[in-house]
């Protein structure tokens, strides 16, 4: 494992995992997500996305995640695994929620409301339709946000990591070709 800090004291981390990846051979993105899911579901965390796509040249699995924190605000994690046959690397990022917590999800109630939206009490955690202010969207209104700092961190891992030809050339895991 190498460890590195931001200058925002998030953490990121890259591990070389010597055994086979522990993730299921799926159908679908969505069977992978919802094995993270369900990992997290004890903790009240949730998977924020999944997905697959690259790392340098290279198949991946893309993983943002949040779980509470205590006392307060969302711990966000962003997880890039690239799993071969017998092995796998995994790039992770930890950005905290500092300070007053809730502040994004707020301001975003707020515009919804003055905007004449009625909230749904009904749903709890989800108050208007199509409801998620962790959305990408959103990221430049709150660039100091724990979402939107490791967003900034991925992209930045995208254009710059690399994988040698020799380990590209080895065999991989099969992983879905689809978002669905």
């Amino acid at each position: 494992m190498r460890l590195w800090e931001t200058a925002d004291h998030d953490a990121v981390s890259l591990h070389f995992f010597a055994v086979a990846p522990n993730l299921p051979v799926a159908k679908s993105v969505d069977e992978i997500s919802a094995m993270y899911a369900s990992g997290l579901a004890p903790a009240g965390g949730k998977v924020v996305y999944c997905t697959i796509g690259e790392l340098a040249r290279c198949d991946a699995v893309r993983l943002l995640l949040k779980v509470p924190q205590k006392p307060s605000g969302m711990m966000y994690q962003g997880a890039v695994t690239v799993p071969f046959r017998d092995f796998s690397f995994v790039v992770k990022l930890q950005c905290s929620e500092h300070g007053t917590t809730g502040v994004r999800e707020a301001i975003l109630f707020e515009k919804r409301l003055r905007a004449g939206e009625k909230p749904n009490v009904g749903r709890p955690g989800e108050p208007f339709p199509g409801w998620n202010p962790d959305a990408p969207e959103h990221d430049a209104a709150f660039p100091a946000h724990p979402v939107s700092r490791l967003r900034r961190v991925l992209e930045r891992i995208d254009t710059s990591a690399t994988i040698d030809e020799e380990i590209r050339k080895l065999p991989k895991f099969p992983l879905p070709r689809s978002g669905k």
